[in-house]
């Protein structure tokens, strides 16, 4: 099997922007080998975004039964209002929420019932796309030792990203665990129009570094998923998620990884714009999670997902992710416009987000 693996290493993490910015030297290499397989690695911080609220009793302790509106952030169709309705039945059934009823009414999505908990809401409306890229340059946040100029390959950025790419501000987040959104307004990019979940086409991300993205089409979607499961990770107290790609996904990110391999990895030890280049990132809503570099080529079409390390995924965090990705993402991406409490319960306020 293949592992796509935080790192495992002790002592923390050293991001690619972390590496040290000079001519001779060994950049941070972050893989694993195992039986031969490439390390990839995952993402790490993905989990973050999904509050742990899988496998307990839904948190409702206000006691209102309410009415939760989500609206689209585009206009949507009736047929894609109902495969979103169906993404979040999916998802209330995971958290247990027996009670809670989905259903669309005119241009929103409702929710009816017990009142869920901030956590459960974020999951229940989360996008949950996800994509593997590659990477075509990285900058390190500015005043780290690399946070000077840019490492990859220019000429394969198009005109307009790199002009995108120029006006990109990255910050870090508020944890290792979550990116600081405010980059998508340096673009122009906006939950409406969406442009960081094309497919086809390059754009630009930040992670939870602060370090700055320019990446190629999308090799691997969320939607080409065939199977996602949680289980132990060997010889450790860790968790993992076991992703399957289908025939199509298995063979792109195969020859993608080759590729890099063959091209690139050679002299990745020294050469920071190899480096880059030998770097896939894994995206996440439009985030770079994390941007691992590919050590052998991965054609099995197993590819297994680790958290940060040192600690890792615990069984809760990779019960949450997994069921992000296994719920499917949602057609139209939604926002909570509001919350009103319905006659009877216990309090009759009314809020609106």
């Amino acid at each position: 099997m293949d592992v796509v693996s935080a790192g495992q290493r002790a002592g923390p993490e050293r991001r690619l922007g972390d590496a040290e910015a000079r001519p001779i030297g060994r950049p941070k290499r972050r893989f694993l080998v195992i039986a031969m397989a490439c390390v990839l690695l995952a993402a790490a911080t993905a989990v973050s975004l999904v509050l742990a609220t899988s496998g307990a009793p839904p948190d409702q302790t206000s006691g209102r039964v309410v009415e939760v509106t989500l609206s689209p952030s585009r206009p949507a169709g009736a047929a894609v209002l109902a495969a979103d309705a169906a993404v979040i039945r999916r998802r209330v059934g995971l958290l247990g929420l027996q009670h809670l009823q989905v259903a669309v009414a005119g241009q929103d999505v409702l929710l009816t019932g017990p009142e869920p908990s901030q956590g459960q809401l974020a999951f229940l409306t989360k996008s949950g796309v996800l994509m593997f890229r590659p990477v075509l340059l990285v900058a390190p946040q500015a005043g780290t030792s690399a946070g000077t100029g840019f490492y990859g390959d220019a000429a394969e950025v198009s005109t307009a990203t790199m002009k995108l790419f120029g006006k990109l501000a990255c910050e870090p987040g508020p944890n290792p665990g979550k990116v600081d959104g405010s980059w998508m307004a340096s673009v122009g990019y906006t939950p409406a129009q969406e442009q960081y979940d094309d497919s086809a086409s390059q754009i630009v991300s930040c992670d939870a570094a602060g370090t700055k993205y320019a990446l190629g089409p999308a090799v691997v979607e969320g939607t080409q998923l065939t199977g996602v499961q949680v289980s132990p990770q060997q010889g450790s107290t860790q968790w993992v998620v076991n992703l399957t790609l289908d025939g199509a996904a298995a063979r792109a990110f195969g020859a993608l990884t080759t590729n890099q391999y063959n091209t690139y990895y050679a002299a990745a030890g020294s050469n920071h714009n190899d480096l880059a280049l030998d770097s896939t990132a894994i995206v996440l809503d439009g985030n770079v999670q994390e941007a691992p570099e590919t050590a052998g080529a991965i054609t099995s079409g197993q590819v297994t997902l680790s958290g940060p390390q040192p600690d890792g995924f615990t069984k809760a965090a990779a019960q949450n992710l997994a069921e992000l990705l296994e719920s499917g993402s949602l057609p139209a991406s939604v926002q909570i416009s509001n919350i009103t409490n319905v006659a009877g319960s216990p309090s009759q306020t009314s809020s609106s987000q």
